[in-house]
């Protein structure tokens, strides 16, 4: 038995899926000769009478994760239906008071990309221009972005590629939509939603 213990700082840490999965873990743990502690409950898996309070606390998580999962759903459904934006920025594009403005550094390189697909221009040629050009793609201005805000950002910046282009031209925010599990977002007219 090399680990005695696992010390979770509280029950709603280790799991909010309710007591079938953390009962499952328990006799797992139980099993392996070991136990679970819980610090903000005080609980100890170890002790007899613990287990009945646990399984009390499990039901209550996983009933606060659904409440909390249902306002999250449904303050984010109103925000759509009024216009607002909630999620991150796109590309050549500032959130500001809930609504979409152009980005004055990139919003001009989303108009050339446009321009030139429009003009013939195929989405490789066009990241070819782009990156020949040295101009930062969105996941660089990202980067940057976080950079600013004192953070280190989780993904490398990269250059512009075909998908990038395709992306950002299939993209119903170029003419101030928003797609929803990939349906543009309706409103009770059943007309898109301007943001």
């Amino acid at each position: 038995r090399e680990v005695e213990a696992l010390i979770v700082p509280a029950l709603d840490r280790l799991s909010r899926r309710g007591i079938r999965h953390v009962g499952e873990m328990l006799d797992a743990v139980e099993a392996a000769g070991g136990r679970i502690i819980f610090g903000k409950e005080g609980l100890d898996s170890g002790n007899p009478g613990s287990r009945a309070i646990i399984a009390l606390l499990a039901e209550q998580a996983r009933a606060e994760a659904q409440a909390l999962s249902w306002r999250l759903t449904t303050w984010q459904e109103g925000c759509r239906l009024k216009g607002k934006w909630t999620g991150k920025r796109p590309y050549g594009y500032l959130v500001v008071d809930g609504g979409l403005v152009h980005h004055p550094d990139e919003a001009p390189i989303v108009r050339r990309i446009v321009a030139a697909f429009l003009g013939g221009q195929g989405c490789r040629q066009i990241a070819s221009m782009l990156n020949d050009e040295g101009i930062p793609s969105p996941n660089t201005a990202r980067a940057e972005e976080i950079r600013a805000r004192g953070r280190q950002p989780k993904n490398q910046p990269t250059t512009w590629g075909l998908s990038t282009v395709s992306e950002l031209l299939r993209n119903p925010v170029l003419v101030g939509w928003r797609q929803h599990r990939g349906q543009v977002v309706l409103g009770p007219d059943g007309q898109p939603v301007r943001f």
